[in-house]
């Protein structure tokens, strides 16, 4: 690919919205596309591992826009980009990747680091393309990372120009003929219920997020994806539902009593396990392929002026009021659950959310920890939590928090790991004592990996395929050059929160937890 094409191209992604790059580039075309985006105030950041990459430039991406873009080179690059393309892909994060790769015409015996990209990577992004100089290419495949529902993108760079070649997956709008009708039917409903209920799915992030939704006096849950589209702080606000279904989640306790269910787009892409309710449910959503089975919805609307649909719904749950005392005995008992110990992840996570005055942006990895967080974490707006939510991909919060402090330079951002979570991109801790970022890293230890070692209770299998030898993290952190502590009681964890302002940078927390009480302390929840 020639120099003037690459330089073409940076300027197209320039004009059309793209503000950070990450990568690991090569000798060739990669690393002068990353030349070319710096000189143009595109700001590119070389990290260790292309899946790390992909998944910062997803984090910048969590609103819905293509704004971030990951580099890297064919073959055994593009393979690493994999696993944070995936993520993407589960969490609706629309990045643009772009690698090097062999032309269509290129001999077959041109085989070294050679792979078929566009098959690879078919299933899990939204197009696929080549550069060719053209805006309106580039143009086209950012229109489409968008469009609901969002994911990622990928673009070869190839030495041969030729035709762009698209593949385009749940890029589908389904518009239901009779919505007017339905919507009728749907008001009626509302309107003839005493006691409805709210889920909201990640959807009101995107095309609802308007709605204040803490205006209706009535329970509302909301799924993982969606946590904060309500102020988690207000009376009715009644947590995080997954279709993991214990004796306190919220569809036990609160759900349960309503006698209708107004779902704005749930999917069952967005729960652990899609379930029937026991009250009819109404899902209302812009699209369908399928997203909405398991649920046993009663009708399911479907319609292209959602905004306009919800409006009148929400007009008519704003008449109803019930269930705060049910809200609130819910909490109750959940609170008094996961805070019977002085020293587990509830506490930390409480003491944080209560020493830090300016609410921070909480990114959590997948664990045990996580069910806590997701329970505990009172957010008061979607953009202040971010965790692998649907795809539950053990080992992303690292390079996210870095995405996130990188793209939300005013904001702390806290990042809570795992024994397992924290291997796969330690190192990319550096990048964020290069640029002096404004993260807390919490390592939650117990010595395994908790969610396997919870589910192997009574039965006979080798205590080592769970275990994790316990490393002093902090050490290693704190000779990578990051004010690094290890702390065992709230007292120590207060105290090293309250210098937190006083340090520019990043700082590394580690706290240990007793293994049995780690492995119990959701059973109840999910």
């Amino acid at each position: 690919m020639s120099l003037e094409l690459i330089e073409q191209f940076s300027e197209n992604l320039k004009d059309l919205g793209i503000k950070f790059s990450f990568g690991v580039v090569g000798s060739g075309s990669s690393l002068y596309l990353a030349s070319a985006l710096e000189s143009r105030a595109i700001p590119y950041y070389p990290v260790a591992h292309e899946a790390a990459a992909v998944l910062m430039a997803g984090a910048c991406c969590r609103d819905g826009k293509p704004s971030a873009m990951a580099i890297g080179i064919k073959g055994p690059g593009f393979i690493n980009f994999l696993p944070g393309l995936l993520s993407n892909y589960y969490e609706m994060r629309p990045a643009l990747t772009v690698s090097e790769a062999y032309g269509t015409d290129t001999p077959d015996f041109r085989r070294h680091k050679r792979a078929d990209h566009q098959s690879l990577c078919s299933s899990i992004v939204k197009r696929y393309g080549w550069v060719d100089g053209n805006i309106q290419t580039v143009r086209n495949i950012l229109e489409a990372a968008k469009n609901e529902v969002p994911g990622p993108i990928h673009m070869d760079l190839s030495n041969v120009i030729q035709e762009n070649e698209e593949l385009l997956v749940n890029d589908k709008l389904h518009v239901d003929n009779q919505a007017l009708a339905v919507e009728d039917k749907v008001l009626k409903l509302v309107k003839g219920s005493t006691k409805p209920a709210v889920i909201l799915g990640s959807l009101v992030t995107r095309k609802l997020k308007d709605i204040d939704w803490s205006r209706l006096n009535i329970p509302i849950v909301t799924t993982a994806a969606a946590k904060g589209c309500i102020d988690e702080s207000t009376p009715f606000a009644g947590g995080v539902i997954t279709g993991e279904i214990k004796e306190l989640s919220p569809e036990t306790t609160i759900l349960k009593e309503a006698d209708l269910i107004v779902a704005f787009g749930i999917r069952n892409t967005e729960v652990v396990l899609p379930r029937n309710f026991d009250a009819p449910l109404i899902i209302v959503d812009v699209v369908g392929d399928g997203l909405h089975d398991g649920f046993g919805a009663h009708i399911e609307l479907y319609s292209s002026e959602i905004t306009s649909v919800v409006s009148h719904i929400f007009d008519a749950l704003k008449e109803k009021e019930w269930g705060e005392e049910i809200v609130r005995m819910h909490w109750s008992e959940v609170e008094e659950e996961v805070f019977k110990e002085q020293w587990l992840p509830a506490v930390v996570f409480k003491e944080i959310q209560e020493v830090c005055n300016e609410e921070p942006v909480m990114c959590v990895d997948t664990g045990l920890f996580c069910i806590i967080a997701e329970t505990i974490w009172k957010a008061s707006k979607w953009s202040n939590f971010c965790g692998s939510s649907v795809g539950r991909f053990m080992g992303t919060a690292i390079p996210t928090a870095i995405g996130l402090a990188l793209s939300l330079p005013e904001n702390l951002v806290i990042c809570v790991v795992g024994d397992g979570g924290i291997r796969p991109y330690f190192s990319e801790i550096r990048l964020a004592i290069a640029q002096k970022l404004s993260i807390i890293f919490v390592l939650i230890a117990d010595g395994q990996y908790g969610t396997t070692a919870a589910s192997v209770s009574g039965r006979s299998v080798a205590r080592k395929c769970f275990t994790i030898k316990k490393y002093n993290w902090w050490r290693t952190v704190e000779a990578m050059g990051c004010p690094a502590v290890i702390v065992s009681n709230i007292r120590e964890l207060s105290n090293t929160l309250n210098e937190v302002n006083k340090k520019e940078g990043p700082l590394f927390i580690e706290t240990n937890f007793d293994p049995k009480k780690y492995i119990q302390m959701a059973e109840r929840l999910r």
